[in-house]
């Protein structure tokens, strides 16, 4: 069971960096 809900844990946070850096890019491409 902690094992379960540690792996999604890990998975969202893969997937909010992901988003982060996704976002920093469509920023800097914005600003230029």
């Amino acid at each position: 069971m902690i094992f379960q809900t540690n792996g999604v844990f890990l998975r969202v946070e893969k997937f909010e960096l992901e988003v982060l850096s996704t976002f920093s890019k469509v920023d800097k491409f914005l600003k230029d």
